[in-house]
């Protein structure tokens, strides 16, 4: 299933419609170098247009545009998660994050980590209750 473009028009670029049944986070963030903090702002619509949720949120530790860019797209994600959404077209200006994303950067995750000496990536469930951890994990467990 492909997604329409964006509509540019008169040197500005709309909203445009998505397919269904996705439904549309778009975010964005903003940040203040003096105080390493930044703000983010997501907005969810369904494919008629119709805002079903949205929100904002103060973002600590921000030394960089980028980094509030990346912890804005945590806080929409994890909000669409709670309030159910599967299908979900996420969209921000940020072309360097989105591209890291989608395996399009010459700085992916791979090659930040070997930047390190040694990393690895794992998830902490010892610090949460079983069932929690059943519950996030039962999709690895099959």
């Amino acid at each position: 299933m492909s997604l329409p473009a964006r509509i540019q028009t008169k040197g500005k670029t709309s909203w445009m419609k998505h397919a269904a049944p996705f439904v549309k986070c778009n975010f964005d963030a903003g940040f203040q170098e003096n105080n390493e903090q930044g703000m983010g702002g997501w907005i969810l619509r369904d494919h008629y247009g119709e805002a079903k949720a949205w929100g904002s949120s103060i973002l600590d530790h921000v030394i960089t545009p980028l980094d509030a860019e990346t912890k804005a797209l945590i806080v929409a994600m994890q909000q669409v998660w709670i309030r159910g959404y599967k299908l979900v077209q996420f969209e921000d200006g940020c072309e360097v994050l989105i591209n890291a994303i989608n395996g399009k950067s010459s700085r992916s995750s791979s090659s930040f980590s070997s930047e390190f000496t040694k990393s690895v990536f794992q998830a902490d469930s010892c610090n949460q209750p079983l069932w929690l951890t059943n519950l996030l994990c039962k999709d690895l467990q099959s």
